[in-house]
């Protein structure tokens, strides 16, 4: 009886035990090495930047955004720190692959105004944007127009598309990430709004 219950322990206990202690070690000495091997890390921003072929916008020279028609490359926007690449943005179009330019976005370099960036979360590089963090750093390029650069100072999870305009003040690059609000029965959406500041 003596030995049926060794050897039940010993099946039971023991050996799943050895077990465990030989995988973890192996884990804690191979996992890293396969890990760095496989690369799952964000897309190097230079990779990103070199699948943007601009010729696919329509391009045209302006100084005011009201010159602009629906679907005009207005800028691209950047941040290295988050894989960003450099996104184009469009003027007032229903295309949800591309951010969008409010129309109540003012020239920044007309009176210090501020601009609104609207992207969906599903679009190929704009949903990056999820990633960024108070203190990020964004540039961006107007076409041929000026370049500025943007520090992001605060963060808000959850807004309404009506309150979006609010936030555009002088000086202010305001980039709005848009999610669908599967509470409401309807077609309609929330926004993760970043506010940035001209530094």
């Amino acid at each position: 009886m003596d030995s049926l219950f060794i050897n039940f322990i010993r099946r039971a206990v023991v050996v799943p035990l050895v077990a465990a202690v030989i995988t973890v070690a192996v884990l804690v000495t191979i996992g890293p090495r396969a890990v760095a091997k496989t690369g799952n890390n964000l897309p190097d921003s230079t990779e990103q930047v070199a699948t943007l072929d601009l010729t696919e916008f329509s391009l045209k020279s302006y100084k005011k955004f009201k010159q602009l028609k629906p679907g005009d490359l207005v800028a691209t926007v950047e941040c290295e720190n988050i894989s960003l690449g450099e996104t184009a943005v469009v003027y007032d179009s229903s295309d949800k692959n591309n951010a969008v330019m409010h129309k109540a976005s003012v020239e920044p370099w007309d009176n210090n105004g501020g601009v609104l960036f609207i992207g969906a979360n599903t679009s190929d590089q704009f949903k990056q944007l999820h990633f960024a963090e108070v203190g990020e750093k964004f540039t961006v390029s107007f076409y041929d127009n000026e370049k500025y650069t943007y520090k992001l100072k605060k963060i808000i999870p959850s807004e309404e598309a009506k309150n979006l305009t609010s936030y555009i003040k002088d000086n202010t690059l305001v980039l709005c990430l848009q999610y669908n609000d599967f509470k409401d029965l309807g077609n309609s959406y929330y926004y993760q709004v970043f506010i940035a500041e001209k530094v």
